[in-house]
């Protein structure tokens, strides 16, 4: 029989499990963002800056596509691609970049797909939904 302690700490273990993501803060620092982060909130201060980084496979057609976001919220700093791997080997995997910055204070989103531009976004593989909440620069 498990002693009081260890019942204690594998309740402990449960609920961390079982506890929703904590939103992301950006903080003082710019944040990178990655696929995992599909679906989260993150929280920015007016003036503070996103980046995303989704990866892709060069040489398949596939890309990511900026299906929506606000530009009354966000402005769209830059878009990029860089090859993921070394060298510049034909096909190999790339990352698609996307650096955001907020604008005003309110809460919006980001939708990116991945598909081949000619299929069209109907035959999108993957999506990628980030949730944002932009706070005054003061909070």
């Amino acid at each position: 029989m498990p002693s009081t302690k260890m019942k204690k700490i594998l309740i402990f273990l449960a609920v961390l499990v079982f506890l929703p993501q904590s939103p992301l803060v950006a903080g003082d620092e710019n944040v990178t963002l990655r696929q995992e982060h599909n679906g989260q909130t993150l929280t920015l201060k007016v003036g503070e800056t996103v980046r995303l980084e989704l990866p892709g496979s060069g040489g398949t057609g596939f890309s990511w596509y900026l299906e929506h976001f606000d530009s009354g919220y966000l402005d769209l700093v830059s878009q990029e691609t860089e090859n993921a791997s070394p060298g510049n080997l034909v096909g190999a995997a790339v990352v698609h970049i996307w650096r955001f910055r907020a604008q005003k204070v309110g809460q919006t989103n980001i939708k990116l797909a991945y598909y081949r531009q000619w299929e069209g976004s109907k035959t999108a593989t993957k999506h990628f939904l980030l949730n944002i909440s932009i706070v005054g620069a003061d909070n």
